[in-house]
């Protein structure tokens, strides 16, 4: 599947809103799907999180305290302990 270019916008173009934030977008073209769970809907990749991602920073529409429930869910659920609020100033 060849991507449109409004997917490929999409895909790997920022809103400026979120342009000080630094982050690595891809997407995989998958030729064998041996060892790889999937259906129509998804493809799900092992992959090491703590490895693979060095900070998770939250929306700044999500209130303090979705804040900390979502920092103690991703810290047990993938052992990431460095999440938090966005700098983005909201008006």
């Amino acid at each position: 599947h060849t991507l449109s270019t409004i997917e490929e916008e999409q895909l790997f173009n920022k809103s400026l809103y979120y342009s000080e934030e630094d982050e690595f977008r891809f997407y995989f073209h998958i030729k064998s799907k041996e060892g790889i769970e999937s259906n129509k809907d998804f493809i799900r990749i092992p992959i090491d999180t703590t490895v693979l991602i060095d900070e998770i920073l939250l929306s700044p529409f999500i209130g303090k305290e979705a804040d900390n429930k979502f920092a103690r869910v991703i810290k047990c659920s993938y052992g990431i302990d460095n999440v938090r609020q966005s700098n983005i100033k909201i008006r």
